[in-house]
C-alpha cells in the first residue's frame, strides 16, 4: 500500500552500471561522466543503485565486475602523476601501484559503508 500513489514504480531492477560507469549518466538532471579511478566509480554507483531503489518496490542487481576496468584507470592515473614529477617508469610503476591498492581499498570501504548506511527516498535500505 506504501506504493500505491506510484503508479510507475517496478519490482526488481537490472541495473546495466557499465553502460552507465563507461558513457556517463545523468542523475537529477546532471550529467555524471565517466570516472576517472576506481574509487570515484565505487562511489557513483552506490549512488546510481540508490537513485534506481528509489523509484522502484524490489531489489536492484548489479554486476561488480563493472568496476574492474576503473582500477585499472586508477592505476594510468597515478602513473601518469609520479611520471609527470619526472619519476622513472620503474619508480612511477611502484608508486602508482601502491596509490591503486590504496584506492581500491578506499573505494570498496566507500562502496560498503554508503550501500550499508543509505536509505532511499521510500525509506528503506537499498536491497542489492
Amino acid at each position: 500500500m506504501d506504493y500505491f500513489a506510484q503508479n510507475a514504480l517496478t519490482n526488481c531492477e537490472l541495473v546495466n552500471l557499465e553502460d552507465m560507469l563507461q558513457n556517463g549518466t545523468v542523475m537529477n538532471g546532471k550529467m555524471i561522466e565517466k570516472p576517472h579511478k576506481f574509487s570515484t566509480a565505487a562511489t557513483i554507483a552506490t549512488q546510481i543503485i540508490l537513485s534506481v531503489t528509489s523509484s522502484t518496490y524490489g531489489g536492484c542487481t548489479i554486476t561488480l565486475t563493472h568496476l574492474a576496468p576503473f582500477v585499472r584507470e586508477s592505476f594510468k592515473k597515478f602513473f601518469k602523476k609520479y611520471k609527470n614529477r619526472g619519476f622513472s617508469d620503474e619508480d612511477a610503476e611502484k608508486y602508482a601501484k601502491e596509490d591503486t591498492r590504496l584506492d581500491v581499498i578506499d573505494g570498496v570501504q566507500t562502496f560498503n559503508y554508503q550501500i550499508n548506511s543509505m536509505s532511499n527516498s521510500n525509506g528503506t535500505y537499498c536491497f542489492i
